[in-house]
């Protein structure tokens, strides 16, 4: 069996590295692969799917159109690689361990980030609180001033 890479297929269709990346990114789950990143290799059948996504751009199709053509045609990928359960125990794998003790620094830092966050909130409200009431406490001396300018005025005119 033979692995393609991007660049193979795009110059098998005739289309840009970039184009095929596009294609691949859209109908992911139309594409079968090996290997994760950087070194993901696609098998011969990626080829047809991509031939098909190809020809149906070409004819002016919806991209919603292409998911269900594609859906109805090939096979959805299943990733053959699942995520190992963590062993707790005296004969336990030690990098579980370490990544348990991962978990719970992570654990313990995002629960100190919220009492962080609890403790800003805290305070912005108290700031929002005494711009509040200063806003209000002005108030009542601009009236004060506008009544010694009454009593001013109203001596100088005799009222």
């Amino acid at each position: 069996m033979t692995l393609l890479t991007i660049s193979a297929i795009a110059q098998s269709l005739g289309k840009s590295e970039s184009t095929i990346r596009y294609y691949r990114d859209q109908y992911s789950d139309y594409l079968p692969y090996v290997g994760d990143g950087r070194r993901r290799l696609y098998r011969p059948e990626a080829l047809t799917v991509l031939r098909k996504v190809c020809d149906c751009y070409a004819a002016g199709m919806a991209a919603s159109a292409i998911k269900a053509i594609l859906a109805s045609e090939f096979a959805v990928n299943i990733q053959e690689q699942l995520p190992q359960p963590c062993e707790v125990g005296k004969d336990a794998n030690p990098q579980n361990k370490t990544d348990l003790g991962v978990f719970a620094e992570v654990r313990d830092e995002i629960a100190t980030l919220r009492r962080a966050q609890e403790r800003t909130n805290d305070l912005l409200e108290a700031i929002i609180e005494a711009r509040r009431t200063a806003r209000e406490a002005p108030a009542p001396v601009m009236q004060e001033k506008k009544l010694a300018k009454r009593n001013w005025l109203s001596r100088l005119l005799g009222l």
